[in-house]
């Protein structure tokens, strides 16, 4: 080896190996700072949407709520219980589906439904409505669950009267709640690429 080479990977030695390294590690601090910023704004990103799926739902079930909270249910005939349900019915859009329940659980009219739904959607609600968490404790909410090909609900019981009415009095009003209002800000969230998703407790 010559004295020339020598003297050039003495050089590269001492200053391009010590660049390369520097460059290296200004790399990696830059790429690491880059994922905590950007990871900091997708967790701002969710947490907003969080707080808008938890108004949506709370307002849904507020709303259902408030509105048969005014109905004297066991002051009506069938016929007029089916013609009064139509009220909170068509006054909250959200909701897909609408029953009052006895102490037995069974329907004392024949349910609400949006739309032309089959027998099997109804049954999958209905095995979903938390009669015996409303009875006790006033309103339950049970967890979110896929209907059809339509988007997710959420069955809600809220109980009418107090719970040691007699039996065959209406005893709840069970709904479902359709979840499809925060289908737009989860499609807005999954532009670009980017995948959004509302998890259910399981």
């Amino acid at each position: 080896m010559g004295f020339q080479t020598r003297i050039l990977l003495a050089l590269v030695a001492v200053g391009l190996l010590p660049a390369l390294l520097l460059s290296l590690l200004s790399f990696r601090a830059n790429r690491e700072e880059l994922l905590r910023t950007v990871g900091g704004a997708q967790r701002q990103v969710a947490e907003e949407a969080t707080r808008y799926a938890g108004r949506t739902i709370v307002q849904s079930v507020e709303g259902l709520r408030l509105s048969v909270g005014y109905i004297p249910f066991d002051e009506l005939s069938p016929e007029e219980l089916t013609r009064v349900l139509r009220i909170p019915f068509y006054q909250l859009p959200s909701l897909g589906a609408v029953a009052v329940l006895n102490a037995g659980g069974e329907a004392v009219v024949p349910p609400l439904v949006r739309g032309d739904r089959p027998r099997e959607e109804l049954e999958a609600f209905a095995s979903r409505i938390p009669f015996q968490h409303a009875v006790e404790k006033g309103l339950a909410v049970g967890p979110p669950y896929r209907n059809g090909s339509g988007p997710s609900q959420i069955p809600v019981a809220v109980r009418i009267g107090e719970p040691d009415a007699a039996p065959g009095t209406p005893r709840v009003v069970a709904a479902e709640v359709s979840l499809a209002e925060l289908n737009r800000p989860l499609s807005d969230l999954a532009a670009d690429g980017r995948y959004a998703a509302l998890i259910g407790p399981d």
